[in-house]
């Protein structure tokens, strides 16, 4: 699953803070509390969070997906064309 920017903050603000609300996030983000709870109960879906209680949140078991750096990508095209011409 792809997370947008908003989710990746959601997720590293729950892993800082340990356990957060959706209250909590809306504040520190300056979003609509709906809105972090929505994305907060799709996060808990797919295990990035864990639901401890009515609208409590803790870090889940899943990994945050890694961005390729820039030298990770040239490595790959590099890898990809060596193969492709041997």
């Amino acid at each position: 699953m792809k997370l947008s920017e908003t989710e990746k903050k959601i997720v590293k603000i729950v892993e800082k803070e340990f356990r957060a609300t959706p209250k909590l996030i809306a504040k520190k983000m300056n979003l609509s509390e709906q809105h972090v709870r929505n994305l907060m109960a799709n996060l808990s879906r797919f295990e990035f969070l864990k639901r401890v209680a009515r609208g409590l949140y803790e870090r889940g078991s899943q990994k945050l997906p890694e961005l390729e750096t820039l030298g990770k990508k040239i490595k790959n095209v590099h890898e990809k064309i060596t193969k492709t011409t041997s």
